[in-house]
């Protein structure tokens, strides 16, 4: 069930990764204290012949609405949230949203001057085959163009990373979480880094 999955061991996983490193990190989800709001995806109708199956889907969810009040109390007290889906729907029920879009959503709702994403690769690839073929800088304009270098959630993270630089972000960094320092690696200038 991915509430478990998100809530139970990505996300404690992550805080205790901060607090090791002395950071005072408190783990969420997106749907405490109404943090993000969303809709359910309906069930999808199948037609076969004659008949119409249901295919009922996984409580996957868009984001609605943002509301960070919750976020900026926690910062102001010192503590380092780490947020991770699920969401709430208007209904009260737990839907699963994209990780990548809810960064970009908090980040634009809290006005942050930059978005790290990290994932399991280099930073965004020219070819998805050759770690070495990162791009290092892409500018927005040039977003769409090698957006068609990318494949399944690459692209998704591109896209992404293009709205919050729409939304007023300075810079998104697309950025190897794998190995040892990746936040160093980050600031020293790895990864992908789109801007405005």
């Amino acid at each position: 069930h991915f509430l478990m999955a998100y809530a139970g061991k990505q996300n404690k996983r992550i805080v205790e990764r901060l607090r090791s490193l002395g950071a005072n990190a408190v783990g969420l989800t997106a749907m405490d204290g109404g943090l993000v709001t969303g809709r359910r995806k309906p069930d999808i109708r199948i037609k076969e012949g004659e008949k119409t199956k249901i295919l009922h889907d996984d409580h996957s969810g868009t984001i609605e609405r943002i509301d960070p009040q919750l976020l900026r109390l926690l910062l102001e007290a010192g503590y380092l949230p780490v947020v991770t889906p699920p969401a709430i729907s208007h209904e009260g029920v737990a839907i699963n949203i994209d990780g990548d879009r809810l960064a970009m959503e908090l980040a634009s709702a809290l006005k942050a001057e930059r978005l790290l994403i990290f994932a399991d690769t280099p930073g965004f690839m020219r070819d998805v085959d050759d770690e070495r073929s990162v791009i290092p800088v892409i500018h927005l304009d040039e977003v769409a163009q090698i957006a068609e270098y990318g494949k399944g959630r690459a692209r998704v993270k591109l896209l992404a990373a293009a709205e919050a630089i729409r939304r007023g972000i300075k810079a998104v960094g697309l950025l190897d979480g794998r190995g040892e320092h990746p936040l160093t690696r980050a600031f020293e200038g790895a990864g992908t880094w789109v801007t405005g």
